[in-house]
């Protein structure tokens, strides 16, 4: 189980940060070519391209926290990986 972790989440890192790019680069598309002067982007659009570009980055900081969580963790010295400690950051992240 450890092993099939270890392995996953790098994937689930560089999945996020893939669509954290797509999502600027598609961000970028559509309000340098959507709107003009005169006719300027709905806010449909507007709230969709909020959440398409908050949601990838809100899911790449909890990744972070939870490197940052294991790194204390392990450098505390008090035995095991501190997985509480990485669990209550998730929980508290979500």
């Amino acid at each position: 189980m450890i092993v099939r972790r270890s392995r996953l989440i790098p994937l689930i890192e560089i999945a996020t940060v893939a669509t954290l790019l797509a999502s600027m680069t598609v961000t970028y598309f559509v309000t340098t070519r959507g709107g003009s002067l005169n006719s300027p982007i709905t806010p449909e659009t507007v709230a969709m391209l909020l959440v398409a570009l908050l949601v990838p980055a809100m899911a790449l900081m909890v990744l972070v926290a939870r490197r940052f969580a294991i790194r204390r963790a392990e450098k505390a010295g008090l035995g095991g990986r501190g997985r509480l400690h990485v669990r209550l950051v998730a929980i508290f992240s979500i």
